[in-house]
């Protein structure tokens, strides 16, 4: 059964294509489609009974009227006459009268064309980076801002208690060394008070343990004491590098202070949410008095002083495609009126699956008519073509996928195929079928046919 099918949808698959066929080589002029002219009616058509008698000769007619006379052997009927030349019925062909256009020679910017979508060339979210309740939120929808402008406000008195804390902590070690600026560069340890004890302490014994060797060689100080002196000195020097590592482990705690206070600094700061960029509100997710966690979205920017168009080119026009390349755009908000930009960014490779290249445009939008997420069309300007055909829309004729035009020339119409180009406003472009300098018809072509003579509307 699903053969028979197959075989019946064959069949009239091949049927449709003859009636196409037929029908194109009607139209273009190989088939005349009314070629069944209607031939004259003959000249000796049966005439009635009557008017053939009338038209008997004399002789018959008598035989005819006089029955008791004998019968005569009845006349042969006149042979048809030889057919002679046709000649013309009617008048001869009256010219039709047709206005024409030259068929000129123009420059034709060649674009590449592709649509897209226009995106911000930045957007934004500001999300919190500290935990706390919303006490301000400065913007809306639509607000203007600057970069650096305050957002939003988030309560800070915790954060300025832990700062505070912080502080404290690390004076509190600094009083420990004896300095009370740590700012300064790098801490000189042996300017500070716990290690200039121990280094004075160390440097007494010291003294004191060579004047008693002195004495020793005179004998003037028993052995005793100057082994005591020998002591104190040597206990000395390990209780000042003992201050040196006390000194190297507070001047540590302090660093690890400080950066604990710069965290807690940087925490009280980040309560207040600051503008990023310079552009306007896409959107506000908070309001006042909201609970907030760090990552919270608060709000979302968007620069729309120029904007990014991002659509797909064919690969087949991939190598028409440079950066710097100028772009025409158009929206359907904004009718009639285009912008411009250039191409920025070519990707490298082509999908597989749309066989497309990815391109990025920047138009300049100083006046804020376009708007992120409109759908655009865009033309990639290429080269020009400085002598590029082109005639009126009005002179081409399609039928069954067809193009053509008819030729004036000599008072005649000659009909000629052409392929179409592009459209610019009233004029096409003709890729081949007509030549520079001659003259097509643009009325009165349902009259025209090929050879038909005609005359110029003046």
């Amino acid at each position: 059964m699903s053969k028979v099918i197959k075989f019946i949808k064959l069949m009239a698959g091949l049927l449709a294509l003859v009636l196409i066929g037929a029908g194109i080589a009607s139209y273009m002029g190989f088939i005349d489609p009314m070629n069944l002219v209607k031939r004259p009616q003959a000249s000796n058509e049966k005439k009635s009974p009557q008017s053939a008698q009338n038209n008997l000769p004399a002789p018959q007619q008598v035989a005819q009227q006089s029955p008791q006379q004998p019968a005569q052997q009845p006349a042969k009927s006149p042979e048809p006459a030889a057919p002679t030349a046709a000649k013309p019925s009617g008048p001869a062909p009256q010219a039709i009268e047709v206005e024409v256009a030259p068929v000129k020679t123009r420059p034709i910017q060649r674009t590449v064309d592709f649509v897209g979508t226009l995106i911000a060339f930045e957007e934004s979210t500001i999300s919190s980076q500290v935990e706390g309740r919303v006490e301000k939120v400065t913007v809306d929808l639509g607000d203007t801002v600057k970069k650096g402008d305050l957002l939003v406000k988030i309560n800070d008195e915790e954060f300025r208690l832990d700062v505070n804390k912080a502080l404290a902590d690390l004076r509190q070690t600094l009083a420990k060394l004896g300095i009370e600026d740590s700012t300064r560069g790098n801490i000189d340890l042996n300017k500070t008070a716990l290690v200039k004890k121990a280094r004075a302490d160390m440097e007494n014994a010291e003294l004191n343990y060579k004047r008693l060797s002195k004495l020793l060689e005179d004998r003037l100080v028993p052995q005793q004491q100057v082994d005591d002196a020998q002591t104190k000195y040597q206990m000395a020097k390990a209780t000042y590098d003992a201050a040196l590592e006390d000194a190297k482990v507070l001047v540590a705690t302090i660093e690890a202070k400080k950066a604990d206070l710069s965290m807690k600094q940087k925490k009280l700061s980040d309560t207040s949410v600051i503008a990023p960029i310079s552009g306007e509100v896409l959107s506000k997710k908070v309001s006042v008095g909201e609970y907030v966690k760090v990552g919270t979205p608060l709000i979302t920017l968007v620069d729309s002083s120029q904007l990014r168009l991002r659509g797909d080119i064919p690969e087949r026009f991939s190598t028409q495609i440079t950066e710097g390349q100028e772009v025409k755009i158009s929206v359907d908000a904004v009718p009639n009126e285009t912008f411009g930009g250039k191409i920025s960014r070519i990707s490298p490779a082509s999908n597989p699956e749309t066989r497309a290249v990815t391109v990025e445009a920047l138009i300049p939008n100083p006046d804020k008519k376009l708007k992120p997420g409109f759908f655009a069309k865009a033309s990639v300007l290429t080269k020009t073509d400085e002598k590029s055909v082109t005639v009126p829309q009005e002179a081409l004729i399609t039928f069954a996928g067809v193009t053509k035009v008819f030729v004036i020339a000599d008072n005649k119409a000659s009909e000629r195929v052409v392929q179409k180009g592009i459209t610019l406003g009233s004029e096409v472009e003709i890729v081949h079928g007509v030549n520079p300098g001659e003259v097509v018809a643009i009325s009165g072509q349902s009259k025209l046919h090929n050879g038909a003579p005609v005359t110029v509307k003046k």
